[in-house]
């Protein structure tokens, strides 16, 4: 009799156990499905070529996608917003994030920022290789040269991430970062609504991310946050230790990888495209310490091989050449809008061809209403003001009035296209 009651208490407890372990398998399922469908429509997790449909479609005037995942950007999302133009004339800024913070608005035909598309000459390989299955070619492309892209002993990878969902890593990444936030809990919600402007918690929170022009609002000028490059710290000491970017070989640039780089501008040109380079500067405190530290001869070195081959090339590594201070940047080697407007307008002195293709008066208002800030469409549109978010002692210009028409309001911050009825 007591085996059977055992037998039996067995039998109860493992039919318990059973009960509970699905319960919990079932509960873990749901709150898998919730977690990432809400992801997925916020837009942290929806891939990449997705978002950029979505965008270059929306009606709405101002659509920003900031995502978590894989650091913001990158090859898939800029070349499917290009995908995405196809068939338009286009002029194309290439090059690193320090390329981003030109706009749609300070040209006059359709623009597209591919900022973030390379951070190598691998990446350039890869992404100039693309441009031949392109339907129709850019007319004129703007190059920003890194001077990094050539240490001699660099190691280079190709960042090609796509966003997937349905990886695991990706999923436990996005979820950590936002719903480790209490105040992100809302978003769950987001299981229940349809993909919208604007992709990405962050973007939704603080418009702020990438623009439909692929072009960049930095959080750091107008929110409290934490902030590594305050007073250029965190570049002065990746300067003074010779890491990442700033880790420059003193026998100089490689020479094969720029011959590579030369050689790509060059295929460019033969096929037509209209190509200005240009090495774009540093603040002026960064680049007294590079000099300093004779790093300024590594890039006078890249700026005479690229000329010396009949590359249409511009040194702007020095600030002083267009007149920009250190509270215009981002951080010690992010040019901010204002300087990016210095640096056409320098550019349209001397190339008759781009200058017809520029706003200049939209370049000129710019400098004349926000010079000293790092950031200027973003204050007059949502008529936020500028920190001294360097913690440099700037004095920075409150949010000016729009300079510009309620016609080209549309167009302002994305490629030029049909209004929507």
């Amino acid at each position: 009799m007591n085996s059977f009651i055992s037998i039996f208490k067995k039998q109860i407890n493992a039919k318990t156990y059973a009960k509970y372990l699905l319960t919990l398998i079932c509960f873990i399922g749901i709150l898998y499905w919730v977690v990432r469908i809400s992801l997925y429509n916020s837009g942290d997790l929806m891939p990449q070529d997705y978002v950029a449909r979505y965008m270059m479609q929306s009606s709405k005037k101002f659509c920003f996608y900031h995502q978590v995942v894989t650091g913001n950007g990158g090859y898939i999302f800029k070349t499917a917003l290009l995908a995405e133009m196809e068939k338009r004339p286009r002029i194309l800024a290439v090059g690193s994030s320090r390329v981003m913070k030109l706009y749609q608005a300070m040209f006059s035909q359709p623009f597209l920022n591919m900022g973030r598309v390379m951070s190598n000459v691998s990446e350039a390989r890869q992404f100039f290789l693309h441009l031949p299955k392109m339907e129709k070619l850019p007319h004129t492309m703007i190059i920003g040269l890194d001077f990094w892209w050539f240490s001699r002993y660099k190691k280079e990878k190709v960042k090609k991430v796509r966003i997937d969902p349905s990886t695991l890593w990706m999923l436990q990444r996005a979820a950590k970062k936002i719903y480790g936030r209490a105040a992100n809990w809302k978003y769950i919600l987001y299981i229940a609504k349809n993909p919208s402007c604007n992709f990405g918690v962050e973007a939704k929170n603080k418009n702020i991310g990438f623009l439909s022009d692929g072009s960049f609002i930095y959080p750091y000028p107008f929110y409290k946050m934490k902030f590594l490059d305050e007073n250029f710290q965190d570049t002065r000491n990746r300067i003074e230790e010779k890491t990442d970017i700033f880790w420059l070989p003193e026998g100089g640039p490689n020479r094969k990888k720029m011959d590579i780089f030369i050689s790509l501008v060059k295929e460019l040109e033969r096929k037509g495209v209209y190509v200005v380079v240009y090495i774009p500067p540093v603040a002026p405190t960064i680049h007294d310490l590079m000099k300093k530290k004779g790093h300024n001869d590594f890039v006078r070195k890249i700026y005479q091989y690229f000329k010396g081959h009949g590359v249409n090339i511009y040194n702007f590594h020095n600030p002083a050449i267009i007149g920009s201070g250190d509270c215009e940047f981002i951080d010690g080697y992010h040019p901010g809008d204002v300087t990016n407007a210095r640096l056409l307008k320098k550019l349209a002195n001397s190339e008759p061809r781009l200058k017809k293709v520029l706003n200049m008066h939209f370049i000129d208002k710019m400098i004349e209403y926000y010079a000293g800030n790092a950031s200027s469409l973003y204050s007059t549109i949502f008529h936020m003001q500028e920190r001294d978010f360097l913690k440099i002692g700037c004095k920075k210009r409150p949010p000016a009035p729009k300079w510009w028409s309620k016609e080209s309001e549309y167009n302002l911050l994305h490629p030029l296209r049909d209004k929507p009825n």
